[in-house]
Order: C-alpha cells, then sequence, then structure tokens
C-alpha cells in the first residue's frame, strides 16, 4: 500500500515536472496576436510606439501638416497646433471645414486676434502619432496653444485577440491557498482555469462582471499600451494641452450591434482612454456621445454608402460633424490666457 501511495506520488511529481516544461501555465497560455477588425481594412499604425511617445527625430521640420490663417482681429497672430488622426485632418471635407479650423475662429473671435492654426492630423496616426508630432513641431516654433484630438481607434493596432484558451487569468493576482497552488501546480492550474471558464460564461449570460484577474477572451489592449498612454500625456503636461476624445460619426448606427463589433471595441477604447484622462487631470472634452443622434446628418456620404453596400461603420465627420465637434468645446478655453 505504501509502495502504491509512493509510486503514485512520484508519478504525479514526474508529471508535474514534465508538464512545467511548457513555458505557460494552462491560464497564462493564451498568445495574442494583432487584432484586424472585421469588415474594414486594420489602420496600421506608421510606426512602432515609443516610450512616452517621445520623438526622436526631430532634426528635420515635420513635412505633415498644414496651416490656416484666421485673419480676424487685430496685433500678432496667436499659434494653434492641432494633432491627431485623419478625424483630425479632415478626411472627406475642405480644411476650412474641419474642427481645427472652426475652434481657430472661435479663439479668434474670443480674444480678437487672428489666429494661426497649424493642423499636423496623419491618417492612421493613432495615439502616439499624434503625440510625437507635438514634440517634433515644439523642437522647431512655439505655440500658445496645443489640441489633441483622440479617437475611438487610436489603441487599434496595440490591441490583441487572444488565439489560445477560452479566457487568461495570472493565479499570481489571486493570493491565498488557490493563488499558490495556481502558480506552483500545472494541473491544480488547469482544473482551476476549467472552474474559471464556466464562471466567465455564466456571467456572460447573465450580463454580470468577472473577476478583475481574469481576461475574457476576445479584443483587448495591453496593460503595456495603456501605461505609455498616460506617460505620453504625462510628457506634455508642460503644454497645457487640451483633449478633444471623439467618437465614430457613425455612432447613431450601433444600437443593437452584437458585443465584438467595431460600435463595441471602439466603446471600450474611448472608455478606456476617458478613464486615463481623468485620472491624469488634464483638460479634456468628453464627445464620446456627441453623435448617437442623426447618423446620417454628420458622416460623410460616401462612408454612408460603404455602409448599405459593406456594413461598415462609417466613422468620418462630415462638414455639420466637424462643426459639432467645434461648439463642444467649452467657452472658458477659448478665454483663458494663452
Amino acid at each position: 500500500m505504501k509502495r502504491t501511495a509512493l509510486g503514485v506520488l512520484v508519478a504525479a511529481a514526474s508529471g508535474e515536472v514534465l508538464l512545467r516544461q511548457d513555458e505557460h501555465l494552462p491560464s497564462m497560455a493564451a498568445h495574442p496576436r494583432a487584432f484586424v477588425p472585421e469588415g474594414r481594412p486594420a489602420v496600421l499604425g506608421l510606426r512602432p510606439d515609443t516610450p512616452g511617445c517621445i520623438e526622436t527625430d526631430t532634426a528635420q521640420p515635420p513635412a505633415s501638416a498644414w496651416g490656416w490663417m484666421v485673419r480676424e482681429g487685430q496685433g500678432d497672430p496667436l499659434k494653434m497646433l492641432v494633432v491627431g488622426d485623419s478625424v483630425t485632418m479632415g478626411h472627406g471635407v475642405k480644411p476650412s471645414e474641419t474642427w481645427a479650423v472652426r475652434i481657430g475662429k472661435r479663439l479668434a473671435a474670443a480674444t480678437e486676434r487672428p489666429v494661426e492654426v497649424v493642423n499636423a492630423g496623419v491618417n492612421a496616426s493613432g495615439y502616439c502619432g499624434a503625440f510625437r508630432m507635438i514634440h517634433h513641431h515644439l523642437a522647431h516654433e512655439d505655440f500658445d496653444r496645443v489640441v489633441v484630438g483622440l479617437f475611438a481607434d487610436d489603441f487599434e493596432q496595440r490591441a490583441v485577440v487572444l488565439d489560445a484558451g477560452v479566457v487568461r487569468a495570472n493565479p499570481e493576482w489571486v493570493g491565498g491557498m488557490v493563488g499558490w497552488l495556481g502558480t506552483h501546480s500545472y494541473a491544480f492550474n488547469w482544473v482551476w482555469l476549467q472552474i474559471l471558464q464556466v464562471a466567465v460564461e455564466e456571467a456572460t449570460e447573465k450580463g454580470t462582471t468577472v473577476p478583475a484577474y481574469v481576461v475574457p477572451s476576445g479584443r483587448s489592449v495591453p496593460t503595456e499600451t495603456l501605461d505609455n498612454f498616460v506617460e505620453a500625456i504625462h510628457k506634455v503636461r508642460g503644454e497645457s494641452a487640451l483633449f478633444v476624445l471623439n467618437a465614430p460619426a457613425g455612432q447613431g448606427l450601433c444600437e443593437g450591434t452584437p458585443p465584438g463589433s467595431e460600435c463595441d471595441w471602439m466603446g471600450n477604447d474611448l472608455d478606456l482612454m476617458a478613464d486615463l484622462l481623468n485620472q491624469s487631470g488634464v483638460d479634456w472634452v468628453d464627445n464620446r456621445r456627441l453623435f448617437i443622434d442623426d447618423p446620417y446628418v454628420v458622416t460623410l456620404g460616401l462612408e454612408q454608402a460603404w455602409f448599405k453596400r459593406d456594413g461598415r461603420l462609417p466613422v468620418h465627420p462630415s462638414p455639420h460633424g466637424h462643426e459639432r465637434i467645434a461648439n463642444s468645446i467649452p467657452n472658458a478655453w477659448f478665454t483663458a490666457k494663452p
């Protein structure tokens, strides 16, 4: 009997040793791969994220920008730098119709001075491209105002989808005996993962929350990206930048869309950015619900056609949409001392 028990223990220990040759415990075995949004081409980031989104190549003047002079008022012009992606750049509308020029006009009216708008929006810039553009421009000239346009897909190419396992969970975050066994025993970790999978499925069906240490399957944004976003914000705090968080212009078409759709992950990313902006204590404008109505008034006609044909969500604002963004900026920002 003793020999049998000893044999079972030796076999179990040997099995644990062999199983632990695998680099990952079962609950940590999900392998991330690049996220490609379903239903429309991926918007590939122009460059990988850099720590703090600092621009390391500022020797040459930045090439990606266009200017607009608002010639109202007297005196020396105020200079305003606006950065962001294609929504900020003004994809599909005239320069004079962009929200960047429109807030330039509001600033000129409030200060009774001309305003030189430098629009450094770049298609597919992502959040890091926008911050790098700030550093690049400031290396060559000074600005009275800096405005950062953030959009719902700015985390897009840094997001991941888990292609192995249903959920991912780090047992070290659990603590106690369960956490210790889940961390040190491959077999126990496997059993624990099966229980977690069932719990997550039940919670999803009931609409309740899952433990904070559990990452459900599907699209998520790496912690490293979120940390870098916060660091990038802190790197430009000295410029007193105003952040404008914009939703897709076709947001009004999102009602009733299933989990995992464009509307779903864009909404989740907007909430993530909003939380981080709040935590950072910067001035920002919350436009997460700016376009919940009138989708065919505030979106581009071409993208409306794409939506009818392919179901692809319209994201770029029409001139009316840009006007709505410009009007969302509070009056106090225009009258504050530069």
